[in-house]
């Protein structure tokens, strides 16, 4: 008797490049506040040098006109479910020096910036 047995086949999750790195926000309720993307994790920097790690489970993907509409899943150290959406404009430029792309999180207004 054969027995095939298939492993659970887990799609790697990819970060889109232009994701990866450092963001921050002028907001005044930000200040010392940032979101870091990896290739591979998430990562909430909370003030006074803390931070949470979190691995990205999956992540959802589409196009609605200029903006590109992620949601990521991922989940804490208690095993408990999160996720977190936002609207990305890759082409989002203020003139300020070094800054590429910006996004904003679901039910905010706060506008978040990569700098290089």
């Amino acid at each position: 008797m054969i027995i095939i047995a298939l492993l659970g086949c887990q799609q790697e999750v990819k970060i889109p490049p232009d994701l990866i790195g450092v963001w921050q926000t002028f907001t005044p309720k930000y200040k010392d506040r940032y979101i870091e993307f990896t290739d591979s994790e998430l990562i909430f920097h909370i003030g006074n040098d803390e931070e949470i790690v979190h691995a990205i489970k999956k992540i959802k993907f589409e196009n609605e006109n200029f903006l590109r509409l992620y949601t990521f899943y991922y989940q804490d150290s208690e095993g408990e479910k999160w996720e977190l959406s936002l609207s990305y404009d890759p082409d989002n430029y203020n003139g300020t020096i070094g800054s590429i792309g910006a996004f904003k999180l679901q039910n905010s207004n706060a506008t978040w910036k990569k700098y290089l």
